[in-house]
């Protein structure tokens, strides 16, 4: 599915008869804090279970099903364990956290470069802490 650029949703909502109107035809497009359906789509698109996910991320598993749940609302460092644990790629990560309303990672920041890093090479959640760890930055768990 292709979603619309900015500056296409920019002119429909110049053009737009009505802002409900806008909302309504574009819905898909606009960024979401509904964390637990965009994490099941991502999860879905990836076909991997909760069970290996939470697995993978190393975030204790109950509070984890309660991310997924909706019962809790993560920090960022914990969503982004999720989406190294489903081994999205960098890309598909930066939009999974515009779309969750989270800020995006920054490569002028340099506990954000070892996330970056992560995703662009493949590296587990372990191997990311490693990182974290020699940098002298907070571990991402």
């Amino acid at each position: 599915m292709t979603r619309k650029s900015t500056q296409e949703l920019l002119e429909l909502l110049k053009n737009s008869p009505s802002l409900g109107s806008y909302l309504d035809g574009n819905a898909a497009d606009l960024n979401s804090r509904d964390l637990p359906a965009l994490l099941e789509e991502a999860l879905s698109e990836k076909q991997l279970s909760k069970s290996e996910c939470i697995r993978r991320s190393g975030l204790d598993r109950t509070y984890a099903y309660q991310i997924f749940s909706g019962q809790k609302n993560p920090a960022r460092d914990k969503v982004l364990a999720l989406l190294l644990a489903m081994e999205l790629p960098f890309e598909d990560a930066q939009r999974f956290l515009q779309r969750a309303g989270y800020p995006v990672l920054y490569p002028k920041n340099q506990r954000d470069c070892a996330f970056i890093y992560a995703f662009l090479h493949h590296l587990s959640v372990l191997e990311l802490n490693y990182m974290l760890d020699e940098l002298g930055e907070q571990l991402c768990t």
